[in-house]
C-alpha cells in the first residue's frame, strides 16, 4: 500500500493510499476524510483558532519546501481550546505506507 502525496496546503494535505484522502482543518477540529466513499472521521476537536494551527512540509534535510515532489516529512501543529498547550505530531508519507506519529 504506496502513499502517494497529491496535494500540500498549510490546511489540508491530500494523499492516496489505494483511496483518496484528505487529512484538513474544518473549524475547530482536524478532520480525515475518505475522498473517494465521503466517509469522515474526527481525528481532534477543539481546536483553539486563535493559535497557530497548520500543516508544515520538509525535505530530506528538514527545510521547509513548498515544492509537493521534495516533501518527506510532514509536521502538524495544533493548539487546544480546552487546556493550555499545543500538540505536534509528524507524519510520513512514502512508497512504503502513511504513518501519522502519536498526538
Amino acid at each position: 500500500m504506496e502513499c502517494s502525496k497529491l496535494s500540500i496546503s498549510s490546511s489540508e494535505f491530500m494523499f492516496s493510499q489505494n483511496d483518496t484522502y484528505s487529512l484538513r482543518f474544518q473549524s475547530n477540529t482536524l478532520m480525515l476524510k475518505n475522498i473517494s466513499n465521503g466517509t469522515e472521521a474526527v481525528l481532534y476537536r477543539y481546536i483553539n483558532l486563535d493559535s497557530t494551527n497548520e500543516i508544515r512540509y520538509f525535505d530530506y534535510f528538514f527545510n521547509q519546501t513548498s515544492q509537493i515532489d521534495d516533501v518527506q516529512y510532514i509536521d502538524l501543529r495544533l493548539g487546544s481550546s480546552l487546556l493550555d498547550h499545543s500538540v505536534l505530531t509528524g507524519i510520513m508519507c512514502d512508497n512504503q505506507q502513511i504513518k501519522i506519529g502519536e498526538f
